[in-house]
């Protein structure tokens, strides 16, 4: 029971839905910013440079250690932006026009489903009541047959030569 407890908080869980479009609207931001950023970063001082090539090996595991611990940050403020994305996305009007879209066109598939089963089961009502006459008739018929060829035998008549075919 618990895989499937564990399965279905998995597939009902919005977060990581929250965290994807966070991300996504979060790209947009630091792209637009992107100009100005690298604008006032750009440096070709040897200098300046030359001591950031000597201090990049602490720099780097500094940084590294310091991105473990904004990583849960990071996803649980992309999930909270994400959600706030999807929210406002949810209350356009051209969302409310698909959603409604959908609805209908669902409820219309089950009834036309409906349909379609009622129209099957009365057709196959339909077959059987035809066969149930049918094999009546046929049976009808034959006995017919039987009790008209069992008076043309106690008639004792012989067929003319103008019966003869």
């Amino acid at each position: 029971m618990a895989i499937a407890t564990e399965l279905k908080k998995t597939l009902t869980d919005t977060t990581p839905l929250y965290a994807v479009a966070g991300a996504g609207d979060l790209v947009v931001e630091k792209l637009r910013e992107l100009p100005e950023r690298f604008r006032v970063e750009v440096t070709t001082d040897p200098k300046v440079l030359r001591e950031r090539l000597q201090t990049l090996p602490d720099r780097t595991q500094t940084f590294a250690k310091s991105q473990v611990d904004k990583a849960k940050e990071l996803y649980e403020d992309l999930a909270a932006r994400g959600e706030k994305l999807v929210k406002r996305v949810d209350r356009q009007e051209s969302t409310k026009r698909a959603k409604a879209a959908v609805s209908t066109t669902e409820s219309k598939a089950k009834a036309t489903t409906t349909a379609a089963r009622r129209g099957a089961a009365n057709a196959k009502s339909q077959a059987k009541s035809a066969a149930t006459a049918a094999a009546k008739a046929a049976d009808a018929a034959a006995d017919a047959v039987e009790q008209a060829a069992g008076k043309v035998g106690d008639s004792g008549s012989k067929p003319t030569a103008d019966t003869k075919a």
